[in-house]
């Protein structure tokens, strides 16, 4: 404690913190109360009272030398988790059994469009959509009453300048020495951009959907095995109509052709799986119903690196025109007969 010089031992060990991390033990004959609070308040690793046996003073430095490796781990530690929640690439919070933010990392502040200090100042339930308050509650408290250790779930909410943002929040209980929780800690995931991707992209099918359903001509897509995957409105309707079955994805499309023609058929997809477009005219026939003509066509289904994986089957019926065609001909038969006989 005592040096020569202008300062005393408390003040140098005072300076040399401000210099380096340097564990220091007190070494002293002064045990008054004074003297000990200043050296207190110094961090000191040991204060070691004079007179004292060589044995105390390795004790005394082993012990502060443990310590000292303790409390670097510690800090490392600390820097460790500091790194990790400040430069994580989500948004992660530490909310506290009221609602209210105890502590958050940049990402958050940037998801939310506040502060940090402003997102102290209100609870969670005042940021989240409207719409998704009671189940983000319901949940809150059955981690508190079923002391769940976590939840996921996807949610809203309502950033400063009024824009909903989607987010997907995975949330831990952090617990207390005596297991109770006393805060949680969330990760928050901005996932808007793929949310409205995924809306347009529904919107878009709806489109297609729409448009695939209301053509007057059949369409089946089938897999390279032949297995259906889709089909609009007209399919359906044709394919009950001639054979009495109902088109259903995830069969064969052998199931609903007559065996009379199912070799033939199936040359054609093969055909179209080769890469060739096949058309063709059929006639259907019906039981107790005229015979039917449709204009089939077998068109090979590429992907986007251009492999086929599968067939379409177009088909349109052209009863009509084959009749008119047929009146046609009789039309001019006749009229031929005619001209010959006069």
């Amino acid at each position: 404690i005592v040096l020569e010089g202008p300062m005393d031992g408390i003040e140098a060990a005072a300076e040399i913190h401000t210099q380096a991390d340097i564990p220091i033990v007190y070494l002293t004959a002064y045990a008054d109360s004074h003297i000990i609070e200043r050296a207190r308040i110094t961090d000191a690793f040991g204060y070691l009272l004079k007179p004292f046996e060589e044995r105390n003073l390795l004790a005394t430095l082993q012990m502060a030398l443990k310590k000292y490796e303790l409390e670097t781990q510690l800090r490392l530690s600390e820097a460790r988790f500091r790194n990790y929640f400040e430069l994580s690439l989500v948004g992660t919070a530490i909310t506290g059994l009221d609602g209210h933010l105890i502590n958050g990392n940049q990402r958050f502040a940037e998801i939310m469009g506040y502060t940090i200090d402003d997102l102290r100042q209100v609870k969670w339930q005042t940021i989240t959509h409207p719409d998704d308050v009671e189940i983000s509650e319901y949940w809150a408290e059955r981690m508190l009453r079923e002391n769940l250790d976590q939840y996921s779930l996807e949610k809203r909410y309502i950033r400063k300048d009024g824009k909903t943002i989607y987010t997907r929040i995975q949330v831990r209980s952090l617990r207390g020495v005596d297991g109770e929780t006393e805060s949680f800690l969330s990760h928050i995931e901005d996932i808007t951009e793929s949310k409205l991707a995924e809306e347009a992209l529904r919107q878009s099918e709806a489109t297609l959907r729409a448009i695939f359903d209301s053509s007057r001509e059949s369409f089946i897509l089938m897999d390279r095995q032949r297995v259906i995957q889709a089909f609009n409105r007209a399919a359906s309707e044709h394919f009950e109509t001639m054979t009495g079955k109902k088109l259903q994805k995830g069969l064969g499309i052998e199931i609903f052709i007559p065996k009379p023609n199912q070799q033939i058929f199936f040359q054609n997809i093969l055909s179209a799986l080769q890469g060739r477009y096949i058309e063709v005219q059929r006639e259907f026939r019906v039981p107790n119903a005229s015979p039917r003509w449709f204009r089939l066509g077998y068109n090979p289904v590429k992907d986007e690196e251009g492999k086929i994986i599968g067939t379409c089957l177009t088909a349109m019926e052209i009863t009509e025109s084959k009749l008119h065609a047929r009146e046609q001909r009789a039309i001019a038969t006749i009229a031929s007969a005619l001209r010959e006989a006069t």
